[in-house]
């Protein structure tokens, strides 16, 4: 939510100052899985979405569903992700909701290690194939890469005129667990042109 300044035109294309309007938006969701057998497991989470922007508001509802499969291979699951299923939302014309769909795979072949390959389609713009893992080291450093594949090399133009084009997708990770259920993680991960990100978060697990 914000507050933000309403600029016009005069009759000489000159702007003008129209006042402020706020613009909002919400989403809030409920979730629930359980294990459907023992090598099943489903899940759905319903989502209440809300846009607003002056005088006008929008609301909608919709509904993600999700399935984990735990293969008969040791360490091998596979997952399946299907994303805002529901009514078109929109001010005074309606839009689709961004249909996404997502086909992943994770193996474990050691304790210390995890690996990660997944497919996400949205439903109007290319589909994205990415790549991870992560190697632990006595549980107290984990070091993570990854890479992301959009159709074409260097797809959102990342690294044009400065850099070498395949390393567009490239995602870097570091963790370290400070003490006991606390955990500090950086990320690394370029966005085209919206630049690079750099991210750090800090985690407390509760047993």
């Amino acid at each position: 939510a914000g507050t933000f300044d309403k600029v016009g035109f005069d009759a000489a294309n000159n702007p003008v100052n129209l006042g402020q309007f706020t613009a909002s938006s919400m989403v809030a969701g409920l979730a629930f899985s359980r294990k459907i057998l023992s090598f099943l497991s489903a899940g759905i989470n319903i989502k209440m979405l809300n846009e607003s922007i002056e005088t006008y508001s929008t609301g909608s509802v919709a509904v993600d569903v999700s399935a984990l499969y735990r293969t008969p291979v040791k360490g091998l699951s596979l997952g399946l992700n299907v994303q805002n299923l529901g009514p078109s939302l929109g001010f005074e014309q309606a839009f689709s909701l961004p249909i996404n769909v997502r086909l992943g795979a994770g193996y474990k072949p050691a304790d210390n290690i995890t690996v990660d390959m997944d497919y996400t389609q949205p439903i109007e713009t290319a589909g994205i194939w990415s790549m991870g893992g992560e190697y632990g080291y006595r549980d107290t450093l984990f070091v993570r890469m990854g890479y992301r594949y959009q159709g074409a090399v260097d797809y959102n133009q990342t690294y044009t005129g400065y850099g070498p084009a395949v390393a567009s997708g490239l995602n870097l990770g570091l963790g370290i667990r400070l003490y006991k259920n606390y955990q500090a993680d950086y990320a690394y991960a370029p966005y085209g042109f919206l630049g690079t990100t750099h991210r750090f978060s800090l985690t407390l697990k509760f047993k």
